[in-house]
């Protein structure tokens, strides 16, 4: 069944800052010719910089590039060091924002920032200051560098009030050091020989409500690939099988229709239309542990109440259902998320067992 949710007004305006992927991939000799900001403009995605080639894991040559560069003294000025920010998603921001929710940016560490970070500091007094910051040198425990990355990822920098605001920070790229890492987390790292000091800006729009920031979208065709992207995986043996029920990271990923959808999810396991188990779930490609502020399953949830047999060929599932319905909520969390997805199915749990077999084979 396929029901469309009643949502509030929308609009079609980009919610994050858009940068066009480049059209081919030069060699690394090429890429060594290239000015500065023909550089720039072939970084890929900190998602896709890393790449498989064979049984090798090979980063993103303009990334390598640019970090040997940086490495040489090389300086970037205003225009540039915005680009390979927001190029690379080392910054990432929402240009429409929703007014009841703190104004926060997201920061990570590409291959050409790693042993670097930068400083953010907002001209206006208003807002507090972003930073993400690395270091090259050894450190003997790695939970500090987890936290720090955590706490970049999710930095709110203030409310602001309904209607255009032009963000202006004062920025710095420079070396980090185990200080920086170990530090006040309530406090900017100093970063020394700076590759790029300067200002950047950036326009926003500061809407009455999240629905009108992340607009709803369902559709038949929407719904549809949803409903393939779930699926249900028991595992075990006898009385020790144990179900989950999963979101396909790989069609979230690869599947058109999914592009730029935000999948923030509500589901009610159902016995006989009465509802035995409920669970939220947060369809994003990054860990939970990365995820602060929720602690909502990523791609995944266990459903205890399933019945061990229900990974066996003649099982009777004829009244078992799942009922998953998008919400917004969270999904400001989900930065590649321009829309969200709003409708309703209510599956089958014997269908959803079998596309969980073909999701991951060595499920029963």
């Amino acid at each position: 069944m396929l029901v469309a949710l009643a949502c509030g007004a929308v609009s079609a305006r980009a919610q994050r800052q858009e940068v066009p992927a480049p059209q081919s991939q030069p060699s690394p000799d090429e890429l060594a010719r290239l000015g500065l900001d023909e550089l720039i403009a072939q970084l890929q995605p900190i998602e896709s910089e890393t790449m498989q080639v064979g049984a090798e894991d090979v980063v993103d040559p303009a990334s390598v590039e640019l970090k040997r560069r940086l490495d040489s003294a090389v300086s970037l000025t205003d225009e540039q060091a915005r680009a390979a920010l927001l190029r690379s998603g080392a910054l990432r921001l929402r240009t429409v924002w929703p007014a009841n929710e703190p104004f926060t940016v997201s920061m990570r560490v590409p291959a050409w920032l790693r042993g670097r970070g930068v400083n953010l500091l907002p001209t206006s007094t208003a807002l507090r200051p972003a930073w993400v910051v690395s270091t090259s040198e050894t450190l003997s425990c790695g939970n500090p560098l987890i936290a720090a990355a955590m706490r970049a990822r999710s930095q709110a920098l203030g409310t602001l009030p309904v209607g255009r605001h032009r963000l202006e920070f004062e920025g710095r790229l420079g070396v980090g050091s185990t200080f920086d890492i170990f530090g006040p987390s309530s406090k900017p790292p100093e970063l020394g020989f700076p590759r790029w000091q300067g200002r950047i800006a950036f326009d926003v729009e500061i809407v009455a409500d999240i629905d009108i920031a992340i607009p709803c979208q369902s559709s038949p065709e929407l719904d549809a690939a949803v409903r393939a992207a779930c699926g249900v995986l028991v595992f075990g043996e006898g009385t020790e099988k144990f179900a989950s029920f999963i979101v396909d990271d790989r069609a979230v990923d690869s599947d058109p229709r999914l592009r730029g959808i935000g999948l923030s999810l509500a589901a009610e396991l159902l016995h006989d239309d009465r509802i035995v188990a409920a669970f939220d779930l947060l369809a994003s490609t990054e860990s939970r542990l990365y995820l602060t502020g929720t602690d909502r399953n990523p791609f995944g949830a266990s459903l205890p109440e399933v019945p061990a047999s229900a990974g066996e060929a003649r099982a009777d599932l004829s009244g078992w259902q799942l009922r998953v319905r998008g919400t917004n909520r969270d999904v400001l969390k989900l930065w590649a998320a321009k829309e969200r997805w709003s409708g309703e199915l209510v599956l089958p749990l014997a269908e959803l067992i079998a596309r969980g077999r073909e999701l991951v084979p060595i499920a029963r």
